[in-house]
């Protein structure tokens, strides 16, 4: 007699996803301090966001040319306005539908990449937000990991701001048949550093160009963190305390993601 038992999809190696696809948001401006106007601070705006292009950019590039990762949207979080044309609340609902409709068509044989770069903010109540660092302005985090979540592929988050993993809350419960696994600058109650030439995504496109040049084999994303914080103690001796180590967290219980060359 068949067995009636159901066992879950199965998950694909590394080497046998058909496609690779990344994902990045930014804000369309974000600023040190909450007077943007102020002249003292306008150049270190410009500046910061420069940065964030520039990281983000470039991380796309080596994806793409060592993992085969094709490149999907660039979102930009600017504020709605109503049809009489007042400025609405920010909130994760466009960003999730726009995470769907670049997810069409992916299944258990793809990965999908979500990476953000900029200011993260830490709520006891409602987590990691995703801010500009002026007041009233960010969106929570949570409606969009829900929705990486329950993407039918596997999913690499990569958070390059403060306040990024929340490892003393368990990741949701329920069933999946997918990996997702996050990759953050920092734990959730602490700050990481915004200097160019030392953020994470800065160190994990160092890494990688390393890696690709020595190395034909899968890379682990356990393993990709490991090599990311051989730097961290030598740049905190040289006195950025905000050089923190690299936080992985196991969202779904599935296991690690391996990346396979493109």
């Amino acid at each position: 007699m068949a067995s009636t038992s159901t066992r879950p999809a199965r998950t694909p190696s590394p080497t046998e996803y058909t496609t690779s696809k990344i994902f990045t948001l930014k804000w369309n401006h974000s600023y040190d301090d909450p007077d943007p106007q102020a002249p003292q601070h306008q150049a270190r705006n410009v500046r910061f966001d420069a940065d964030v292009i520039h990281d983000r950019d470039n991380l796309k590039v080596i994806l793409h040319d060592t993992f085969g990762v094709t490149v999907g949207t660039d979102y930009i979080v600017r504020r709605k306005r109503n049809f009489l044309g007042i400025k609405q609340p920010y909130t994760a609902e466009p960003v999730v539908q726009a995470i769907n409709a670049d997810a069409r068509g992916l299944g258990n044989q793809d990965l999908f990449v979500f990476y953000y770069s900029g200011y993260g903010e830490h709520d006891n109540r409602q987590g990691l937000a995703f801010a500009n660092n002026k007041p009233g302005r960010f969106i929570l985090a949570s409606p969009i990991l829900a929705a990486l979540r329950a993407l039918p592929c596997d999913v690499l988050v990569i958070l390059d701001c403060c306040n990024a993993v929340n490892t003393s809350l368990p990741p949701p419960t329920g069933p999946s048949n997918k990996r997702m696994m996050i990759l953050g600058a920092s734990l959730s109650t602490d700050l990481t550093t915004a200097d160019s030439t030392r953020t994470m995504t800065n160190r994990l496109r160092k890494v990688l160009r390393t890696w690709a040049t020595t190395n034909n084999n899968e890379l682990r994303i356990a393993e990709l963190g490991r090599l990311i914080n051989r730097s961290t103690a030598e740049l905190q001796r040289s006195g950025d305390t905000y050089v923190r180590d690299v936080v992985i967290q196991d969202y779904t219980g599935r296991g690690d993601i391996t990346l396979g060359r493109g």
